[in-house]
């Protein structure tokens, strides 16, 4: 595999993981909509599926058509293909550097706010007023935890709503930085130096 190959795959995957990290090094805790989150991993993945699969598969007839414009054709349809399985994804909202029982607390006070019949059962919360039901999901250790929607289909304009509330209630609690940081930037340290090497090499 050629440097530029190598940097392609590599240097995408490498600024994901510095963001991550400095996501993780904060001492506020963020919120990513399910749908911001799935475009940023397609983006980091991006170099590799182009100089893995789409190289590997390389449709040489259309080439010949179109010439270079193929690459475009090429990533207009990854981007078609990214967009179709967000559509089709759950609502969903990831907050990172927190944990399950904090964020149950400001779910709770966010809830009371939007709908007073809100109810509790378990980890999985029912908004009947905003036909929001939504379900905690938590890795312990990572401290990140997932709301996801119970229902296949579900309002987003009401589920940037509560994206909206919940984040003004986060930027008022503090959090200590997750260790995790350390080991993004390691990662992403790892990437640029391979991508340094092929280079030099």
């Amino acid at each position: 595999m050629n440097a530029f190959a190598v940097s392609l795959s590599l240097i995408p995957l490498a600024i994901y993981f510095l963001v991550l990290g400095m996501i993780h090094a904060s001492r506020r805790p963020f919120i990513l909509s399910g749908d911001a989150d799935m475009a940023l991993l397609s983006a980091a993945v991006s170099g590799m599926v182009f100089a893995g699969p789409m190289n590997l598969f390389f449709p040489i007839n259309a080439a010949i058509r179109f010439g270079s414009y193929i690459w475009l054709i090429l990533a207009f349809l990854y981007f078609l293909i990214t967009m179709l399985v967000i559509l089709y994804s759950r609502p969903r909202l990831i907050v990172y550097n927190i944990d399950i029982t904090t964020l149950k607390e400001i779910l709770e006070r966010v809830a009371s706010r939007l709908d007073e019949n809100a109810q509790w059962a378990g980890d999985s919360l029912y908004m009947p007023q905003q036909g929001l039901d939504i379900h905690l999901e938590y890795v312990s250790g990572l401290n990140n935890v997932t709301i996801v929607s119970n229902k296949k289909y579900s309002n987003r304009l009401r589920w940037q709503n509560l994206k909206r509330l919940l984040k003004s209630e986060l930027k008022q609690t503090p959090v200590s930085r997750n260790w995790l940081s350390i080991v993004m930037f390691v990662i992403s340290a790892i990437l640029f130096f391979v991508t340094s090497i092929s280079f030099a090499s």
